[in-house]
């Protein structure tokens, strides 16, 4: 007999030793390491004997991509140092869980144990689990708040911040804000909790980027101002525009972003949106995850007090 948690315990040694890997790169002891992880630190020495891409490959055997490890390795890593003990482990536990819930393990599973050929049970063993995604929205949200002078990038109609399932389709299967993020003096706070099929619009943008460039699976709307729009092209970052137009609704902004989208062999991490005459004007920031969202922002918001 082979229960779900039996590829479990394939997979946390990896994601721990990798976690011990980033705390001994911050400067913590291998005694205070073992202390986090609640393991010997005779274990942790053996974790640091090898190097971090022996754990990445065995964990992209299991059925793991190297962007998700390294996410929640950063994650739970950040928690850790915050001195934030259940929130590591409240993560980690959750980005297990999702796993199975996704079936991501099951083929792994299967080649290390027989008979497992027609098994199904995590799709019906975590069915109300808290949601993986939901939970990096909320992580990324905490972070923005800490961010100097964040305020800055809000536009006038709050800003949202959406990140999609993997193949999503619907907007039902994009986390956004309920009630959008907004300014408070100098910083941020978001309305409400992260949820599935809050935010009609950027969901719609985001969903139409993925059509083309289906490694883009996170976003941001911000504001739109001459210093903003000099400090993504001082950064780089692939950049394209559309508007002015006349009226700004979600089937004419997705219309004008595929125009654009089709003329494009890279994937864009900014898309400047110059609406109608007398509307606010926007920026879409693009990324792989929400994650790598809030690394794009952290980056316009430094060079902007640069």
């Amino acid at each position: 007999m082979s229960t779900p948690f039996d590829i479990v315990n394939n997979v946390l040694p990896y994601i721990k030793a990798l976690i011990a890997w980033n705390l001994s790169n911050r400067g913590l002891s291998q005694r205070q390491i073992a202390k986090s992880l609640y393991v010997s630190q005779a274990l942790i020495s053996k974790y640091l004997s090898k190097p971090p891409q022996y754990y990445i490959s065995k964990l992209k055997w299991l059925g793991l991509n190297e962007d998700e490890v390294n996410n929640v390795v950063e994650v739970v890593t950040n928690y850790i140092v915050g001195r934030r003990p259940h929130d590591a482990t409240s993560y980690l536990t959750i980005f297990l869980l999702t796993k199975l819930k996704d079936g991501r393990l099951c083929k792994a599973h299967k080649l290390l144990i027989q008979g497992l050929a027609n098994c199904n049970i995590c799709y019906y063993l975590t069915p109300g689990v808290s949601d993986e995604i939901i939970q990096r929205v909320k992580y990324v949200l905490e972070n923005l708040e800490a961010i100097r002078n964040v305020g800055a990038l809000v536009p006038e109609v709050g800003m949202n911040i959406v990140e999609a399932r993997p193949n999503a389709r619907s907007t039902s299967e994009v986390v956004g804000i309920p009630g959008r993020v907004v300014k408070v003096f100098n910083t941020i706070k978001a309305v409400s909790e992260p949820t599935y099929g809050s935010s009609r619009f950027m969901a719609s943008v985001l969903l139409e980027v993925m059509k083309y460039f289906p490694n883009i699976k996170s976003a941001a709307n911000i504001k739109y101002s001459k210093e903003i729009e000099d400090s993504i092209r001082k950064l780089k970052l692939n950049t394209t525009t559309i508007g002015p137009y006349e009226n700004r609704s979600i089937e004419t902004v997705v219309t004008l972003i595929s125009n654009e989208l089709k003329k494009m062999k890279t994937p864009p991490d900014a898309i400047i949106d110059l609406g109608p005459p007398g509307f606010e004007h926007l920026i879409y920031i693009l990324a792989e995850d929400s994650i790598k969202l809030l690394e794009k922002l952290r980056l316009i918001t430094s060079v902007i007090q640069g």
